[in-house]
C-alpha cells in the first residue's frame, strides 16, 4: 500500500466530521437552550402553585384572629394578626419573582391588590367592630380568594401549555436530528459511491471487456488512492501479460515452423527409404526376392509407423494453430478401419497379437471427415498394439448404440497394461505417458491420444475412456448415420495412403 493511501481515509474521514460533528453540536446547543427555558418556566409555574395553598391559608388565618381581635378578647390575639398580615404579605412579595416575566403577572398583580384591600379590610373591622365594616371585609375576603383561585387556574392553564409545547420541541428536536442523520446518511452514502464502489465498478467492467493481447485501462478518478493504486497495478500486470503472450506467440510460432520443416524432411527422408528399398527389392531375383523379403517387410512397416509419428506431430500442429477443422461427407468408416488394420498387422505379428474386427454386415454411411478420422482410427490402433503385451488381442470395430437410432460407436479394446484413474485424464492432454508405458515402448511423443481426442471432438464427439489397470482398456466414440445412401469402400484407401 502507498503511503498516500491513508490520506484518502483521512480525506473522507475529514469529509464526515466536518458535516457531522457542527450539525451535532448546534442541534445539541438548541435543545440545551429550550431546555433550560422550559425548565426555568416549569419552576416558576410549580413554584406559583405551590405557592397557593400557603396565601389561602394565611387570609384564613388573618380572618381568624381578626374575629378573636373583635371578639374583645385581649392578651395575645392582636400581636399574633399583625404577625399573620405581615406572613402574608411575605408570601405575597415570593410571588412577584415567578409571575414578573410570565403570563401570571396580571394574575398576580390582581392578587396583591386585592390582598392589600383584604388587609385593609381587616384592620378597619378591628378597629371600628361594625356590622357594615364586617360585610365589606368579608367581601374583601372572598375577593383574595377568588383571586387566588383565579390565578391557581391561570398557574395551571400554564403548566399545561408549557407541558405540551415541550412535548412538541421533543418531536421538533427528534425531528430534526432524523434529518441530520438521513443527510449525513445520505452524504456518506453519496461518497461511498463516488469514491469506492463507482471506481469498483469500473474496474470490474473493464476487466470484462480486457482480453489478452489488448491494453487495459480503466479511468477510476475520483477514487481512493487504494483503487487508483489498483487501477495502476492491473495495467501495470496486463502490460506485463501482453508482453508475455507476445513472446509466447512467436515461441510458439518458431516451434511450429520448426517442427514442420523438421517433420517434412523426416518424410522425404522416410519416402527415400521406402523407395530404395523398392527398388533395391526389384534388382533382386525372385529367389532373392522372397528369402528377403521379411526384411524388407521390416523396413517398410517401421517407415509406416514413422510416417504416421510424423503425421501425428504435423497434425497436433495444426491442432495449437487452430486450423484442424472436420470437413464432414459421407464416410465409410468400416473401410477406413480394415485400411488402418491391415496396415497395422505386421507391428501384431511382431508381437504375436490377435487382431480382430468385429463389424456388423450393413453398417450406413457416417458423418465423419474421412481423412483425420483415418488418422484418429490409426492410433487408438497404434496404441493398442503398443502397450498389449505379447500373445495378447486387439479388437476393433463398430457398434450401434443402444436407444440412439443412427448412431454408431467406434470402438478400440485391448488386453494391455490398462490405466489408472488418474492417468485416464492425464493421457488425453497431450505429452504425457504413464510410467508403465514408458518402460514397456520407450519411443513416442505422448500427443497421439490428445490429437485423436481433438479429432473427435472436431466431430462433434468425445472420446471416452473405459480401463483396468492390468486388465485392459477400451477407447471409443460416437459417430452419426450420415442420413441414407453409401459410399464406394474405395474412398476408404485415398487417406490411408497418405499417412
Amino acid at each position: 500500500m502507498s503511503r498516500a493511501a491513508p490520506r484518502s481515509h483521512l480525506a473522507i474521514l475529514a469529509v464526515l466530521v466536518a458535516t457531522l460533528i457542527p450539525a451535532a453540536l448546534l442541534s445539541f446547543w438548541r435543545d440545551q437552550r429550550r431546555d433550560e427555558r422550559q425548565e426555568d418556566a416549569l419552576e416558576q409555574d410549580i413554584a406559583v402553585l405551590r405557592s397557593l395553598p400557603n396565601l389561602r391559608g394565611g387570609v384564613r388565618r388573618v380572618d381568624l384572629l381578626t374575629e378573636l381581635c373583635r371578639s374583645g378578647r385581649g392578651g395575645q390575639w392582636p400581636a399574633k394578626r399583625v404577625s399573620a398580615a405581615a406572613a402574608l404579605n411575605g408570601r405575597a412579595a415570593e410571588l412577584r419573582p415567578y409571575c414578573a416575566e410570565t403570563t401570571l403577572s396580571s394574575g398576580c398583580a390582581d392578587v396583591e391588590r386585592a390582598l392589600a384591600a383584604f388587609l385593609e379590610g381587616e384592620d378597619r373591622l378591628v378597629s371600628a367592630r361594625g356590622g357594615s365594616s364586617a360585610d365589606a371585609a368579608r367581601g374583601k375576603r372572598d375577593e383574595i380568594l377568588d383571586a387566588l383561585s383565579s390565578l391557581g387556574d391561570a398557574a395551571s392553564d400554564e403548566l399545561e401549555w408549557r407541558l405540551a409545547r415541550a412535548r412538541g420541541d421533543s418531536l421538533k428536536s427528534e425531528l430534526v436530528r432524523l434529518l441530520v442523520e438521513l443527510a449525513s446518511s445520505v452524504l456518506g452514502v453519496l461518497l461511498l459511491y463516488v469514491f469506492v464502489l463507482r471506481p469498483i465498478a469500473l474496474i470490474d467492467e473493464a476487466g470484462g471487456r480486457w482480453h489478452l493481447g489488448e491494453d487495459w485501462s480503466a479511468s477510476v478518478s475520483p477514487a481512493i488512492a487504494e483503487l487508483r493504486s489498483l487501477a495502476s497495478r492491473f495495467s501495470d500486470m496486463a502490460r506485463r501479460l501482453n508482453a508475455q503472450f507476445e513472446r509466447e506467440k512467436e515461441l510458439n510460432e518458431f516451434k511450429t515452423s520448426l517442427v514442420s520443416a523438421v517433420s517434412h524432411e523426416f518424410g522425404n527422408a522416410l519416402s527415400i527409404i521406402n523407395n530404395a528399398v523398392f527398388l533395391l527389392a526389384e534388382r533382386l531375383s525372385a529367389e532373392q526376392r522372397v528369402e528377403a523379403e521379411p526384411l524388407f517387410e521390416i523396413v517398410r512397416s517401421n517407415v509406416e509407423v514413422l510416417s504416421g509419428e510424423v503425421l501425428n506431430v504435423l497434425s497436433h500442429g495444426r491442432v495449437e494453430a487452430g486450423r484442424l477443422d472436420a470437413a464432414v461427407e459421407a464416410a465409410d468408416v468400416k473401410g477406413l478401419l480394415r485400411t488402418s488394420a491391415r496396415r497395422m498387422r505386421p507391428l501384431c505379428l511382431r508381437k504375436k497379437l490377435r487382431l480382430t474386427l468385429e463389424l456388423p454386415e450393413n453398417v450406413p454411411a457416417l458423418r465423419a471427415d474421412p481423412a483425420i478420422l483415418s488418422l484418429a482410427i490409426s492410433n487408438l490402433l497404434s496404441n493398442a498394439i503398443k502397450y498389449t503385451p505379447e500373445k495378447g488381442s486387439v479388437a476393433a470395430g463398430l457398434r450401434s448404440e443402444p436407444g440412439r437410432p443412427g448412431v454408431y460407436r467406434f470402438f478400440v479394446r485391448d488386453t494391455g497394461i490398462g490405466l489408472s484413474e488418474e492417468d485416464k485424464t492425464r493421457i488425453l492432454r497431450g505429452h504425457y505417458r504413464t510410467e508403465q508405458g514408458r518402460r514397456m515402448t520407450p519411443k513416442g511423443f505422448g500427443i497421439g491420444l490428445s490429437l485423436t481426442r481433438r479429432i473427435v471432438e472436431a466431430h462433434g464427439s468425445r472420446l471416452d475412456v473405459d480401463s483396468r489397470l492390468g486388465v485392459g482398456s477400451e477407447f471409443s466414440f460416437a459417430l452419426t448415420e450420415w442420413g441414407g445412401g453409401r459410399v464406394d469402400a474405395r474412398k476408404a484407401a485415398r487417406p490411408g495412403a497418405s499417412s
